[in-house]
């Protein structure tokens, strides 16, 4: 069955679509800040951006209520007008952001709307928003490189093994690395509980993503973990900061000294890993992350 997809923006509503298999593309401003940002440049809505809010919450439910499914994006306003000089679209013009409510440039399957209230919504559409650019971003840098395929399988191996070896707990990562001028940076939380493991899918795949980028560029930099085992008193729990350096297609372990001396050269000194009022940091070695740690040693394409 083809699932057709029309866009309504809730700044400038456009008529609910029919019942009957129909997915409907919303866009939806995310932050006061941008609202007013967006305003400026001529679109139409309330002034004021809880009222905002509370007219696009009513719209959704509506939507949802019909049994219509609603694809979500930010409306960034950067990202907007550069979407609309492109194609030659007013910004203010109601058929600008519909366009953009429904392009598909971003990557992942899109986030749908559950009937969540705006105070649940908008941080897990904003979470989900830049997990998808850092997945977009991921596979723009895969896109045509030799070994790519290999990458990507070396990244999901390398990212079981840590999980793994990392154990029960919560667990802060942290990706960085650099080729020529381009940097990237990616967080990801998880946690292991009773051997399962508990993360958002979009943003492992997102992490897994870039990892495979940087493992396939040839990049340098870190991967650095945080993490907290289970809680067993009520004091401040004790974090556990591990690193590995990537380099040469893989992953290597860092000794201790190696990771305080990363450390302190970071401009927080730990990287934003560990959060304010967190209790004692213990620096640990990285471990091995078993065999084929390295995209030279991934299968062939």
């Amino acid at each position: 069955m083809v699932i057709m997809e029309q866009a309504v923006s809730l700044v400038a509503p456009a008529p609910l679509p029919a019942a009957g298999g129909a997915a409907v593309a919303v866009a939806l401003v995310a932050d006061a800040m941008d609202y007013g940002r967006l305003r400026a440049v001529g679109l139409c809505g309330p002034a004021d951006y809880g009222r905002y809010l509370r007219e696009a919450e009513r719209q959704l439910r509506g939507i949802d209520g019909q049994g219509v499914a609603v694809h979500l994006r930010v409306l960034e306003p950067v990202d907007y007008l550069d979407y609309c000089t492109v194609r030659g679209l007013r910004p203010g013009a109601p058929a600008a952001q519909v366009a953009y409510a429904a392009d598909p440039q971003l990557a992942g399957e899109p986030f749908v709307y559950a009937g969540q209230r705006m105070a649940q919504l908008l941080p897990a559409l904003v979470d989900d928003h830049l997990a998808r650019v850092r997945l977009t971003v991921a596979l723009a840098e895969l896109a045509g490189r030799p070994g790519a395929r290999a990458a990507v399988r070396v990244a999901e191996r390398l990212y079981d093994d840590l999980l793994s070896g990392l154990g029960e707990g919560c667990h802060r990562l942290l990706l960085r690395w650099a080729r020529a001028e381009q940097r990237q940076v990616a967080e990801h939380e998880a946690r292991v509980a009773g051997g399962r493991r508990v993360a958002g899918e979009r943003q492992a795949e997102a992490f897994r993503a870039l990892l495979a980028a940087g493992l396939a560029s040839g990049a340098r930099g870190e991967l650095l973990t945080a993490s907290t085992g289970p809680a067993r008193s009520r004091a401040a729990p004790r974090h556990t900061v591990r690193g590995w350096r990537l380099a040469c297609g893989g992953l290597a372990p860092l000794a201790v000294e190696e990771l305080r001396v990363l450390l302190a050269r970071l401009p927080d000194r730990r990287a934003g890993l560990v959060r304010p009022g967190c209790g004692p940091v213990r620096i640990r070695a990285g471990f091995g992350l078993g065999r084929g740690s390295g995209v030279s040693s991934g299968a062939g394409e």
